[in-house]
């Protein structure tokens, strides 16, 4: 006959195969393990584990009291097992769990005799049989077997879901999140800068009075040899390199440390040249022309510099 449940106290204690102190322990069993006492003999106690290990204990440092129930009491099951938490359970699963008020448990379905245990409310149950009279046979997460009442138990996540939340936290700064569609290998700030940065493009570069140009109007001849702002190849196409900081959402890597720096560095060169030439201006059939810079210059320019400091700040971080 099974002692009431104890748990192995704080430190742990070490376990012997028989109560011999000149024979080396075999086991040290880990604190708050739940153990049942089978038999006394001087001061060394005979336990079981809820897997079915048995060892010898000193007797002189169990608890004198059991703790509050929170689980039914386990039976020895195996022939072998080895003195930890049992590994069984990690092919279990909680179907249902004890209702409020708790719930009566017994050795078998019968219920003109004695409930074995009272079963505390809250404890997760695992469903292996049910008969058409209501009795039911449950496992606990410990291996403890019993028959219920099974018409009183409750699903194992009883009560209104909870909604999966919209958000997830992604690798940025300030404890930004983002949506559940937003690849998380993709970074918040460096995804801001591309986007400013072509946002800008598509805006006033340049102006001369009402008209203006974007940086798809401005050659990229116009920056290197103050010619014409016409013809030639646009520097909004330069700009589509900063679309590289979603590469990482397809290959599932992330981007080697320059990348960013370089793409951040293309947008600023881009902008600052277009700057400085219309400052200088161009000289059109002798009259001397000057361009006033656009809010979208200014815009691609700070994109660029998201880009470029997002990367100094991930340096500075490690």
């Amino acid at each position: 006959m099974f002692e009431q449940g104890l748990v192995v106290p704080a430190g742990g204690l070490q376990a012997w195969a028989e109560p011999n102190p000149a024979q080396p322990p075999v086991a040290r069993l880990e604190a708050g393990v739940d153990i049942w006492v089978a038999d006394r003999l001087g001061e060394w106690a005979h336990v079981r584990c809820s897997n079915g290990w048995s060892g010898w204990v000193d007797g002189r440092l169990l608890p004198t009291a059991p703790p509050p129930p929170h689980a039914p009491p386990v039976p020895a099951a195996q022939a072998t097992p080895s003195p930890v938490r049992a590994t069984a359970r990690a092919a279990w699963t909680a179907t249902h769990a004890v209702p409020a008020g708790g719930l009566d448990a017994w050795e078998r379905p019968d219920g003109a005799v004695a409930p074995l245990t009272h079963l505390a409310a809250g404890v997760q149950l695992s469903v292996v049989e049910s008969q058409p009279n209501g009795w039911t046979h449950v496992v606990g997460a410990n291996g403890w077997r019993g028959w219920v009442d099974g018409r009183r138990l409750v699903g194992a996540a009883s009560g209104p879901p909870r909604a999966p939340s919209s958000t997830r936290p992604v690798d940025a700064p300030f404890g930004i999140t983002m949506p559940s569609w937003w690849p998380p290998e993709v970074g918040v700030l460096p995804a801001a800068g591309a986007a400013f940065a072509l946002l800008g493009s598509f805006l006033p570069w340049l102006t001369v009075g009402p008209a203006s140009a974007s940086a798809w109007d401005i050659s990229v001849g116009f920056l290197i040899t103050g010619g014409s702002v016409a013809g030639g190849l646009k520097v909004g196409f330069i700009l589509l390199a900063v679309l590289g900081v979603l590469l990482p959402a397809v290959t599932k890597r992330a981007l080697p440390d320059a990348v960013l720096p370089t793409l951040g560095l293309i947008a600023i060169g881009a902008a600052v040249l277009t700057l400085i030439r219309g400052l200088a201006g161009i000289t059109v059939a002798g009259f001397h022309v000057t361009y006033d810079p656009g809010f979208g210059l200014f815009l691609t320019l700070a994109g660029g510099g998201i880009l470029a400091i997002d990367r100094i700040r991930a340096w500075m971080a490690r």
